[in-house]
């Protein structure tokens, strides 16, 4: 059984597809399929500002985390991941504008173990919508009541989704 979340979805449908004997239920946390209008927002979207004297890079990227964070995430918890976030200096979105490109349409569809996606709030809830046309061995759980980290701070009860649906003897013969 694995778990994808975000980028880690992805990571998570080539796991499936590579190790299919070994993988008996995937569950992805956003499975997003981008329009190409998607893709020309979100790369303008994820630029970096260059590193200058007065710290506009770092002001861009704190402004970044704090739009973009789970509604139940405080300041502080924005500012405990944030020194991860700058690691990347003006390559720190190169995973994002890549991840971009993935074509989660063509491949989620040839995955043989039981898919469950779960559809948290957040930039991802639209796109994630879209995969629902593809899967031919899963379902989408539209969770808008559930931000991005729900596995932080729904823990309890993402797990208990996932335990069940692990649980679940589908696993093809």
């Amino acid at each position: 059984d694995i778990i994808g979340a975000h980028t880690g979805s992805m990571i998570a449908v080539e796991l499936a597809l590579l190790r299919p004997e070994r993988v008996k239920h995937v569950v992805l946390v956003t499975a997003s399929v981008h329009t190409d209008a998607d893709i020309t927002r979100l790369r303008e979207r994820n630029t970096v500002d260059p590193p200058d004297a007065a710290g506009a890079m770092i002001l861009q990227a704190w402004q970044h985390q704090v739009e973009r964070r789970d509604p139940r995430a405080t300041l502080d918890d924005v500012m405990r991941k944030f020194p991860d976030y700058l690691i990347g200096g003006d390559k720190r979105v190169w995973g994002q504008v890549a991840a971009f490109a993935y074509h989660m349409d063509r491949r989620i569809g040839s995955v043989t173990a039981p898919i469950m996606v779960i559809n948290p709030r957040g930039d991802l809830y639209e796109p994630t919508l879209r995969v629902a046309d593809y899967l031919k061995n899963g379902r989408v759980i539209n969770r808008p009541d559930w931000g991005p980290s729900l596995i932080q701070y729904d823990t309890v009860a993402a797990a208990a989704m996932f335990r069940a649906f692990f649980d679940e003897d589908r696993y093809p013969a």
